[in-house]
C-alpha cells in the first residue's frame, strides 16, 4: 500500500516535470517570436542613417530646405503611446516653418489619415505606402532630411523620440556665417 502512494507520487513529480520542461522548452522556442511581437527585442542601429538618402518619392521633400518625415501606423501601440512626442515634433517643425509629412501604412486608409490628423497632420501631408518596403525597423520613426531626400538625423522607438533634441536643432537652418 506505501510503496503504492510512493510510486503515485514519483509518477506525479515525473509528469510534473516533464509537463516543466515541455513548458519551458516551448517557451524558449517561441521567445523570439513574442519579444518581437510585443516589441520587446533589441533594436538593430537605425534604419536610416545621416547621410542615406531616403527611399521616398521626392515630391515630400524637395520643396523645403528640410522636412520631417513621421513614419506611424494607426495600429500600433507604441506610436499611440509616442502621440505627446510625436505632436511635440510636430509643433516644433511648423513653429520653425518645416513641413511634416506622415508616412503611413496603405492598408488602412481612413484609420492612418485620422491618426495623422491626431498629430496635427492634414491629409495633403500624409503619404500613405507600404511600409514593409522601407528601410525601417520600428515605428513610431521620426526622419528629417533636405531637400534631396538625405537624411539629416532620425529616431526611432518612444524612448528617442522622447529626446527631441536632435531632431529639433536639425530642423533649424544653418545660419550662413
Amino acid at each position: 500500500m506505501l510503496n503504492d502512494q510512493i510510486l503515485r507520487r514519483i509518477s506525479s513529480l515525473v509528469l510534473l516535470t516533464c509537463a516543466v520542461v515541455t513548458s519551458l522548452t516551448i517557451a524558449a522556442l517561441a521567445k523570439p517570436e513574442i519579444e518581437r511581437r510585443l516589441g520587446l527585442q533589441p533594436r538593430e542601429a537605425h534604419s536610416y542613417r545621416p547621410d542615406d538618402v531616403i527611399d521616398l518619392p521626392s515630391a515630400l521633400y524637395t520643396h523645403s530646405d528640410r522636412t520631417v518625415l513621421v513614419f506611424v501606423r494607426s495600429g500600433c501601440g507604441a506610436c499611440r503611446r509616442a502621440k505627446p512626442d510625436l505632436m511635440a515634433v510636430v509643433a516644433a517643425a511648423r513653429s520653425r516653418n518645416v513641413p511634416v509629412v506622415a508616412v503611413t501604412s496603405s492598408s488602412f486608409r481612413k484609420e492612418e489619415l485620422a491618426f495623422a490628423a491626431d498629430l496635427g497632420i492634414d491629409a495633403q501631408h500624409v503619404h500613405l505606402t507600404d511600409l514593409t518596403k522601407l528601410r525601417l525597423k520600428v515605428v513610431p520613426a521620426v526622419v528629417v532630411v533636405d531637400r534631396r531626400g538625405r537624411v539629416i538625423t532620425s529616431r526611432e522607438t518612444t524612448s528617442e523620440l522622447e529626446q527631441t533634441r536632435s531632431i529639433l536643432v536639425a530642423l533649424t537652418p544653418a545660419q550662413p556665417e
